[in-house]
């Protein structure tokens, strides 16, 4: 059967800088040295790991990956709210001050696990299963905060299905979907603490967030995050159609700002439709970008 290719994720091609890589210690399947002999394997030259909402061992999982031979950018990527649409924002540097940007998080990583303590209690009120939060919260570690895809390792296979799978009971207009609080910042909040720590804001993947919030309100949220410091865009994702990649870059270009790419790899289970290196950087568009860096 003929296959039609849409996005990047189809149209497979290996760019050598993947600024967009998750681990276990936020909501990818593996840890950071299995990702980076993946890396290794498929022949990226540098990458960016950029877990969500944490701070501490930013710097640790860059100066890791150099010494596997690997140009590195400290990176996060922090889960923010605008008009009441889940936003994210990358942050990059070469050295990040994990003391404030620990110290900004702070309310975001509180917040997570308020909201997935509530999904528990959901879960556990509706007798489908018997969920354990504080030994979640114990095995995942310090420094660190549960999500819903921690929430559906343990509850997959008590369930029959697969933690993807059982993710879905957790997402918007499932039977176990919590909102995000107050707690959740804005995302000129998260421009702002990305500076005061020494690094560039990047608006994550915005042909997904555009289509999630929807022309009229993505918009306004360009319109917000330019004059509130945005430093650059995430041209080239892995998501995104080639019609987008030329919109963003246009758009990038027009205000001034940085382009980056990457192709948001979680690992095989959670997002098997990605693979690594199917968005990021050619060899001048990285070199550029990592000159802008502080």
């Amino acid at each position: 059967m003929k296959r039609d290719y849409h996005t990047l994720c189809d149209v497979y091609m290996v760019y050598p800088y993947d600024l967009q890589i998750h681990t276990c210690r936020s909501d990818g399947d593996y840890p950071l040295d299995t990702v980076l002999e993946l890396a290794k394997t498929i022949g990226l030259k540098g990458l960016s790991i950029t877990d969500h909402n944490l701070a501490v061992g930013v710097n640790a999982a860059a100066e890791r990956a150099r010494e596997k031979g690997f140009t590195a950018i400290a990176g996060v990527e922090i889960s923010a709210k605008f008009q009441g649409v889940e936003t994210h924002i990358l942050g990059y540097s070469r050295q990040f001050n994990e003391s404030i940007l620990a110290a900004g998080l702070r309310q975001t990583l509180e917040g997570y696990d308020e909201r997935s303590r509530k999904m528990v209690e959901l879960v556990n009120r509706s007798g489908m299963a018997k969920l354990d939060f504080e030994r979640m919260k114990k095995a995942k570690g310090e420094e660190t905060c549960i999500v819903k895809y921690d929430i559906a390792y343990y509850l997959g296979p008590l369930i029959g299905q697969s933690r993807k799978d059982a993710q879905k009971l957790f997402d918007r207009g499932g039977p176990f979907f919590v909102p995000y609080g107050d707690w959740a910042m804005s995302p000129v909040q998260a421009v702002d603490l990305i500076h005061r720590s020494g690094g560039r804001a990047v608006l994550a993947h915005p042909g997904e967030t555009a289509q999630k919030m929807g022309e009229p309100v993505f918009s306004d949220l360009l319109s917000t995050l330019l004059p509130g410091g945005l430093d650059g865009m995430e041209v080239t994702a892995c998501k995104h159609t080639l019609e987008q990649n030329n919109r963003f870059a246009e758009y990038a270009r027009k205000h001034q700002l940085l382009m980056t790419g990457g192709s948001d790899y979680h690992g095989d289970q959670h997002h098997p439709e990605i693979e690594m290196g199917a968005g990021g950087l050619t060899e001048e568009q990285f070199r550029e970008f990592y000159a802008a860096l502080v």
